[in-house]
């Protein structure tokens, strides 16, 4: 494509996309006002189901693929067999609207105030979603694909770990297959800048449960029986010492150093520990031997009690015995960790050190994920957003959060990933309360997955000499 000819088309993008804004708002809208609550399955199918329907509209074969849980949405268009092959992802779920007395205005109706629609969803992950399907009109009407075949996804169950992704993936894994993974979740930065995000942690959630007697009893048999919650605390105190170190044997084994060209790109980052700690109300932080705050925040992994119950804790005195207790874990995984070989270390570190009464239940778990950061893909998706938006994005070669998306989709198919988080303004208070989004940051997104669409044609596929490794650079 020539210079001149590259430009049309490009007018041609953003004239399309100027005319369909009233039309792509109005999608918005509409799956704003369909609830779809995948922590109660609330609403799932019906907004699945309206999802294709717009997917068909804009030229995609659509469909539905039945999972365990919610239904994922799929479509595609394959132009040759020869074409690289994008899977553009994201997710429709919400999470719930309460507590509902704080909403100025009703959830699943959509509100406009100025350049601004409030509503469940608006930014995570509807806008994405609209965002995404107006896109792959805008190309397909402006001059259609050529040179790439394009998948996309929408995951109902993000909000709650996806559970049902990797069976789905082991189900569907010859029609999700792709050469390249983009997801677009997420918020922009306070700056309004675009983020990049190579990889993600993982997650493993643990009950923990100890039982010392049949009943509660008076706590004057203290001094013959032993007191379940006492036993919880030295389980958990034998996990970590008082700096914080973790004593599981081989807990980090399966962490490795991160590359120095990807350690300079977290430490490209602002940070300063006044301003963290001041917006979160702590008095310090924990000893980080040795690494600055964006190492220790997206780096380091964490073992950490959600929870600690058993015994009375209501007003007055109550003296009892407590025959059981119980915890919640919740461990940060990283790099190569798995949720599955933890667990099965903190089960041997208590069985090790007098706690085999203590017992240890999965409650979820999800693997962390990684992927290069000079791939070409990386290169491209670099590239594109300096020419929209006239500046570098913030790229993160790992980051603290989790979940089954880009990365994990990419890690899981071994195709290189990465996951953009621009369609969302900074603060659009998402989970919470009177979410919103700016329709300036939806529009803007249609405009760069566009641009990204028309791109993709240039990536190499798997298994071509400059394809490279899928994974992180180490």
């Amino acid at each position: 494509m020539t210079d001149r000819s590259d430009m049309a088309r490009l007018a041609k993008l953003d004239a399309y996309i100027e005319q369909g804004g009233d039309r792509f708002v109005e999608w918005l809208g509409g799956l704003i006002a369909r609830p779809s609550v995948s922590t109660t399955g609330e609403g799932s199918r019906a907004c699945a189901e309206h999802i294709a329907g717009l997917m068909a509209e804009t030229g995609l074969e659509a469909r539905l693929l039945e999972t365990d849980g919610a239904p994922l949405v799929f479509g595609h268009l394959q132009g040759n067999d020869a074409w690289p092959t994008v899977l553009v992802t994201t997710h429709y779920d919400v999470q719930p609207v309460e507590p509902l007395e704080l909403w100025q205005s009703p959830p699943y109706q959509p509100t406009q105030v100025g350049d601004q629609i409030f509503g469940r969803g608006s930014s995570d992950a509807k806008g994405p979603v609209s965002a995404v399907l107006a896109a792959v009109e805008t190309v397909l009407q402006t001059g259609g694909l050529d040179g790439v075949n394009l998948k996309v996804l929408f995951d109902g169950e993000e909000e709650i770990g996806s559970p049902s992704l990797p069976g789905a993936i082991a189900r569907y894994g010859e029609l999700l297959a792709a050469d390249a993974v983009v997801t677009f979740d997420g918020n922009s930065l306070p700056d309004g800048r675009p983020l990049i995000n190579f990889g993600g942690g993982g997650m493993l959630y643990l009950d923990l449960g100890v039982r010392t007697a049949r009943n509660d009893i008076h706590a004057n048999r203290g001094a013959l029986v032993p007191n379940a919650l006492w036993r919880m605390v030295w389980a958990l105190a034998s996990l970590k010492d008082a700096r914080e170190n973790i004593l599981i044997d081989g807990f980090s084994d399966a962490i490795s150093t991160i590359s120095a060209r990807d350690l300079s790109l977290l430490d490209s980052h602002p940070w300063s520990d006044a301003a963290e700690l001041a917006s979160i109300g702590a008095a310090e932080f924990l000893p980080r031997d040795g690494h600055s705050g964006n190492e220790a925040l997206h780096l380091l992994p964490i073992v950490g009690i959600a929870g600690l119950h058993g015994g009375y804790d209501g007003e007055g005195v109550a003296a009892v015995l407590p025959s059981s207790a119980g915890a919640k874990l919740y461990i940060g995984l990283r790099h190569a960790q798995s949720p599955e070989d933890v667990a099965a270390k903190i089960r041997a570190h208590l069985d090790q050190n007098g706690f085999a009464d203590v017992t240890t239940t999965i409650v979820a778990g999800t693997e962390p994920s990684g992927h290069r950061t000079d791939s070409a893909l990386a290169r491209l998706v670099e590239s594109e957003v300096t020419k929209l938006y006239g500046r570098p994005a913030a790229v993160y070669p790992r980051a603290n959060w989790y979940g089954r998306q880009a990365s994990w989709i990419g890690s899981r198919i071994g195709a290189h990933a990465c996951q953009i988080s621009m369609i969302a303004p900074p603060q659009p208070n998402n989970h919470g309360p009177n979410e919103y989004i700016d329709i300036s940051y939806l529009l803007r997104g249609i405009r760069f997955i566009s641009r990204f669409i028309l791109r993709a044609s240039g990536l190499p596929r798997r298994g071509a000499a400059d394809y490279g490794a899928v994974g992180p650079q180490l």
